[in-house]
């Protein structure tokens, strides 16, 4: 018994969970009752899913506010069986639940126990070595390991050779799940490295789970792309067939783009580019794409199915990035090819593309000189004969505090009308009516209508948490009365979450059938985390707006 290696001492959480018991039940037998039963090592996983709902259960009765949170039952039984039976019960730990998630595709459990009975099963089928499986995914999750598996392309001509007239889309639904989550992973793991090869700053974006609302998609891409654009991005892109990277060359959703960069890419042609059609394209090359916008295309290069086991994807990305930065330039209206501006692009554009910089060496020797800093600021004061004084000083100032519900509403306002430009037009807390005759006035904070003046979708902000992204009562009743009042199928409620936590669930409404859809934004994350989230709740709102369109309200100032 005891630590099996050293992430076995983080156990904060935990004992906060157990201390939260302690101290929010108000009976303390059933407490007692409670704890015995669950902490003792499970006879079978049957037994380990029936005592993991049972403590979720209670935490969500003695829940007050955000705390404690049902979603942290898995954790805190499986630690107690992992120390009393090491070999035969994996523990539940954060890196390990995001590794299934990677995996599976799959976030969103109605029962905990369920959740800890697909890590159970994953982890003793996947190795059978519990100490093992967390050692992988301890590393997999400080590490960010990326790769490129021809079965990626397997599960893409899956959903490829689908029958829509007599399959059912749910048969492809999990399959479509674990390629998005792939996607998610490669693009947030690259962000950073990939920005810094085209020298301007990138977002990561990844797909849908369906193409059309309804099938599961069938192939997996992945966006960096220049903010504030409709599809300017350095793209991956994979089917059935095998890997395009390249580049997405679309500043704007204008009729004409991919005849303009037909002749841009002409007149300064890269080796070993070429224009690959989508689906809806009669302009490229066809490698059997089938989504993609209508009459796009990639200026990319392509690798076979074959050729995937042995690619080395990051680096094939950064190579590209450096290749089709200047292209993106041109195309973002910084410059023209050839204007002489800049000597050294061609230069620099060589070097990375040639050596892969900025490679993970250099990044963890920055890591490296950052986490000395402040010992390295000490030691200068020592040798220069100075020290630290705590007194007080001379000097006043005026405090402020800052209205964080304010705040978190402007931010995600602001970032959210940057990503949906050119696809929705976003209105900030406009006026609406409950009834008629302008009866029972109303503000949203947000209201989505399309470029028209056709209203598509409404959310609300909340500045709090949402543990299982389950959201106050009070603020589905709001929700509902907005999506009623403008005549729309579903609407948004955006919430904070906690690292760990469950980010999205849908209340569907009795007799109406309006979907409210609850949508929890993790702001612990790095900033560009932080982006890659707006971005993925920005593509969220634009696909189910699609086809939901309603005139807007009339006698409304918003209405056009």
């Amino acid at each position: 018994m005891g630590a099996k290696f050293p992430l076995r001492l983080r156990w904060n959480r935990g004992t906060e969970i157990i201390n939260q018991i302690n101290k929010l039940s108000p009976e303390p037998v059933v407490a007692v009752t409670v704890l015995l039963d669950v902490l003792t090592t499970p006879v079978d996983l049957d037994d380990a899913t029936r005592k993991i709902q049972l403590l979720a259960t209670h935490l969500e009765s003695i829940r007050v506010g955000s705390h404690p949170s049902a979603s942290r039952a898995p954790f805190v039984a499986s630690y107690y069986w992992g120390l009393d039976a090491p070999t035969d019960w994996p523990v539940a730990w954060p890196k390990s639940t995001e590794y299934l998630e990677y995996c599976t595709g799959v976030s969103t459990y109605d029962d905990q126990g369920d959740r800890y009975a697909e890590l159970y099963r994953y982890a003793m089928e996947l190795d059978g070595d519990p100490l093992r499986f967390e050692q992988v995914t301890d590393w997999w999750a400080d590490q960010r390991p990326i790769v490129m598996d021809p079965a990626l392309c397997d599960r893409a001509a899956l959903r490829e050779a689908a029958d829509k007239v007599t399959d059912d889309p749910e048969r492809y639904r999990g399959n479509a799940r674990a390629l998005v989550a792939v996607a998610q992973h490669i693009g947030t793991s690259l962000e950073a490295r990939i920005s810094g090869a085209t020298g301007r700053t990138l977002k990561a974006h990844k797909p849908s789970l369906t193409w059309d609302g309804v099938w599961p998609r069938g192939d997996l891409w992945v966006d960096w792309r220049v903010p504030g654009t409709y599809g300017l991005a350095v793209r991956l892109w994979l089917n059935g067939r095998g890997l395009a990277i390249g580049l997405r060359p679309y500043p704007n959703g204008n009729a004409g783009g991919t005849e303009r960069v037909r002749a841009l890419v002409e007149s300064h042609p890269l080796p070993g580019y070429e224009l690959l059609a989508s689906g809806g394209s009669r302009i490229g090359k066809d490698v059997g794409f089938i989504g993609g916008g209508s009459g796009e295309a990639v200026y990319a290069r392509w690798f076979g199915r074959d050729a995937l086991s042995s690619l080395d994807l990051p680096k094939e990305v950064l190579k590209t990035a450096a290749a089709v930065a200047p292209l993106i330039a041109v195309l973002a209206g910084d410059t023209n090819i050839g204007d002489g501006a800049d000597e050294l692009a061609s230069i620099v554009a060589e070097f990375k593309a040639s050596t892969g910089y900025p490679t993970a060496g250099n990044e963890q020797d920055q890591a490296t000189r950052r986490d000395y800093a402040p010992a390295l600021g000490l030691a200068r004061l020592v040798l220069t004969n100075l020290t630290l004084t705590d007194v007080r000083g001379s000097t006043t100032a005026l405090s402020f505090m800052v209205d964080m519900n304010d705040l978190f509403q402007r931010f995600v306002t602001e970032r959210l009308r940057r990503e949906l430009q050119g696809r929705l037009d976003l209105i900030g807390e406009p006026t609406v009516h409950l009834g008629q005759g302008q009866q029972v006035a109303m503000q949203p904070d947000l209201v989505f209508r399309a470029p028209r003046g056709v209203i598509r979708y409404v959310g609300d902000i909340k500045y709090k948490l949402a543990p299982d992204a389950r959201g106050r009562s009070s603020d589905y009743y709001q929700l509902l009365a907005y999506t009623t009042a403008m005549d729309l199928t579903e609407g948004v409620l955006i919430y904070c979450s906690d690292s760990g936590d469950t980010h999205q669930s849908v209340v569907t409404v009795k007799h109406s059938g309006k979907r409210l859809v609850l949508h929890s934004i993790d702001l612990s994350g790095t900033p560009a985390q932080v982006e890659h989230e707006i971005a993925t709740l920005a593509d969220a709102i634009a696909a189910s707006s699609i086809g939901g369109g309603t005139s807007y309200v009339a006698g409304d100032p918003m209405a056009p």
